[in-house]
C-alpha cells in the first residue's frame, strides 16, 4: 500500500524488484525511464499519490468503491511531452524540501527554521513522508516538524501568510498567499 502523503518515485524500487524477471535491474535504469500512468494517463511524479488518487478519481464513497488503484508501471518510452523527467527519488526529494521552503517562507517571511534543521531531521521528514500511511498521526513526523508548528516554535501571530496551493485536473496549481485571519477579525 503507497501512503497518500508519499510519492510514487518513492515506489521505484518495490515495483523494481517485484518485476525482477520481466524488467531490467534497477541499476539500469537512467533518470526517468520508468513511470506510471492509470487509465491511460501518465502520473505526475512531483504530485503526492494520494492528489493523484482524488484528482483522477475522485474522492467519497464512490471513489474508495474503485480501490485498489490499477496503475501500469511502465520501464521505457517515457511521455517527455506530457511529464516532468526526474532523475531519481533524491529529485523528489529536493522538490519536496523546496516546496517546504517556499511554505514557510509565504509563512513566517523567511525560510530561516527550515534552513537550520539538521541533515537528519530534514531526513526524517521525508522518511515518514514516504513510510508512513498516517504522516500526521505519526510521532516521527510530529518530532522532524516541531519546529514548523505552530504548537511547536512557531507564534501564532507572526504567521504573515497561509500556503495554499489548489490542484484541478487539466490546470497548472492555483498558488497564492492568503492572510490568515485574526478571532473575530478581519485578515491582517
Amino acid at each position: 500500500m503507497v501512503p497518500r502523503m508519499s510519492y510514487l518515485v518513492s515506489q521505484t524500487r518495490d515495483v523494481v524488484e517485484y518485476f525482477r524477471d520481466a524488467a531490467p535491474p534497477m541499476s539500469a535504469f537512467q533518470g526517468s525511464s520508468i513511470w506510471f500512468e492509470a487509465n491511460g494517463r501518465p502520473l505526475q511524479w512531483h504530485l503526492p499519490f494520494g492528489l493523484l488518487r482524488d484528482l483522477l478519481c475522485g474522492y467519497g464513497p464512490e471513489a474508495d468503491a474503485d480501490l485498489p488503484w490499477a496503475l501500469t508501471v511502465h520501464f521505457r518510452g517515457f511521455p517527455s511531452d506530457v511529464l516532468l523527467p526526474c532523475d531519481n527519488e533524491m529529485s523528489v526529494e529536493s522538490y519536496f524540501m523546496h516546496s517546504l521552503k517556499q511554505a514557510t517562507f509565504l509563512r513566517m517571511g523567511s525560510t530561516k527554521v527550515v534552513m537550520a534543521l539538521p541533515e537528519a531531521q530534514q531526513t526524517q521528514i521525508w522518511t515518514s513522508i514516504t513510510q508512513s500511511t498516517c504522516i500526521l498521526a505519526s510521532s516521527s513526523y510530529r518530532e522532524a516538524t516541531r519546529e514548523l508548528q505552530l504548537d511547536g516554535g512557531v507564534d501564532a501571530s507572526a504567521l504573515r501568510h497561509l500556503p495554499l496551493r489548489v490542484h484541478l485536473d487539466n490546470v497548472p496549481a492555483i498558488q497564492m498567499p492568503i492572510a490568515p485571519l485574526q478571532d473575530g477579525a478581519s485578515s491582517k
